[in-house]
């Protein structure tokens, strides 16, 4: 009996080491992970920042003579001034998105100069030269934070990013991780050991100041958006799934005569509405018409439409944006309708229509727009085509979920109201109707 008991003891004993030595183990691996958390924190460095890795040279980007010249003063006030728009009476007109995101594409375009410098260094010990680089690149990330970060509705716009502008995805949350980088700030207090530079005083003053908290908080949990992505992106799946199965269904029409009826009627920069009772996906857009282009003519240049891979149109050009994309189609192709409305401006100045024409070429080659957001120019409506490309026009717009939207009907609206338009024609099957009245358009949109 007791030689039994004493190996049942003996049994026991090694468990109870066990249990205890279980505690430290967790210590260690938590210690583990905390110290690869902080390490993967610390990877954001002064070359590896919210650019990423260029082939650039410095000669190949072209940059204005003051580096800074965009400043931050200039790009909030923008900012602030398109969401008070927005706050107070839901009525934005295209130029201000425009310049909102021209004016971020050309301080980023400065960005990838100092980025260049940078990569083209090759000693760890920054130069002068690539130290003031880094400072350049801090104070615009600095200069995002302010002017976007606080504005919830920019700012996740801004993070879909915009090809027109060469903006990149989530170039706001990589932006925010590297001016509280804590490696990052440890590079320029080196630097700045070994330099003197007065701007460099001046830069330095105006950053945020930072530490690891910050640091791996903006790193790793950078704002609260995920949740509305999430939302965003269902509904993007869902809508897009919809219309590209509701498209499937559409019987054919006689392209080819709507086609000779329209075009003797037409001139560049013409804005034409279409009804399609033979596409199913008519039936789900609000309002009577439910598409619109803009006829060009050969007014594109076929250098630069070409980059999208667009075959050539010759004379009968229209831009549109279909479920594939943004494209120029033969005016044949486009005529897939049967009720037609050609809307006009009135002496259109030649300075109006360059400025048309480079803003259709921003737009080329960009996804659908399911979400249908006039806000976001990551991609486009056919309606939101229109809405930026005559972006000096104070089109008629809809509240919704998503945000601002523009309807076919929206447009023909700010038209009947606007004494800059025409209508030239309007033809409905086998009728056509030349310079019709705005009554018999009114009652069509009241419909």
């Amino acid at each position: 009996m007791l030689i039994i008991e004493k190996k049942k003891n003996q049994h026991r004993q090694p468990r109870t080491n066990l249990f205890f030595l279980k505690i430290p183990s967790v210590l260690l691996v938590a210690c583990i992970i905390a110290i690869g958390l902080l390490l993967f924190t610390s990877c954001v460095t002064v070359r590896h920042n919210y650019l990423g890795k260029s082939n650039v040279f410095e000669s190949d980007i072209t940059i204005s003579s003051d580096p800074a010249f965009v400043d931050s003063a200039e790009l909030r006030c923008r900012s602030d001034y398109i969401v008070q728009t927005i706050v107070e009476d839901g009525k934005i007109k295209g130029r201000e998105i425009n310049q909102l995101y021209t004016s971020t594409g050309t301080r980023l375009n400065n960005d990838r100069f100092y980025n260049s410098v940078l990569q083209n260094g090759s000693s760890k010990t920054l130069s002068a030269k690539e130290y003031l680089a880094a400072l350049e690149l801090l104070s615009s990330a600095s200069c995002y934070e302010k002017a976007y970060q606080n504005n919830p509705q920019i700012r996740r716009r801004m993070n879909r990013g915009d090809t027109g502008n060469a903006i990149p995805k989530n170039f706001l949350r990589k932006s925010r991780s590297f001016l509280y980088s804590n490696s990052v700030r440890k590079e320029i207090e080196k630097a700045a050991a070994i330099y003197e530079e007065p701007r460099a005083d001046s830069i330095l003053s105006l950053l945020p100041s930072t530490n690891w908290w910050k640091a791996f908080r903006y790193r790793f949990f950078p704002n609260n958006d995920w949740a509305h992505f999430f939302a965003f992106n269902v509904a993007h799946a869902i809508s897009c799934t919809t219309g590209n199965t509701l498209g499937l269904f559409n019987y054919p029409v006689e392209n080819e005569f709507f086609a000779s009826k329209l075009h003797p009627q037409l001139r560049p920069f013409d804005i034409i509405l279409v009804k399609s009772t033979n596409h199913l996906t008519d039936v789900f857009i609000p309002g009577y018409f439910g598409h619109a282009g803009i006829y060009m003519g050969n007014q594109l240049d076929p250098a630069k439409y070409f980059l999208h891979h667009h075959k050539m149109t010759g004379e009968k050009m229209v831009v549109e944006s279909v479920r594939s994309g943004v494209r120029t189609s033969h005016l044949t192709d486009f005529a897939d309708g049967n009720t037609f409305l050609v809307m006009r401006l009135k002496n259109l100045p030649p300075e109006r229509k360059a400025n048309i024409r480079n803003n259709i070429y921003k737009h080329l080659g960009k996804s659908y727009d399911f979400n249908f957001d006039i806000l976001s120019p990551a991609s486009i409506t056919c309606t939101e085509l229109v809405f930026l490309a005559f972006d000096f026009i104070s089109w008629h717009t809809q509240n919704v979920w998503s945000g601002i939207t523009v309807t076919p009907d929206d447009l023909a609206r700010t038209a009947l109201e606007a004494e800059l338009f025409e209508f030239p024609v309007f033809i409905e099957n086998d009728v056509q109707t030349i310079n019709p009245d705005n009554a018999l358009i009114q009652g069509l949109v009241n419909k």
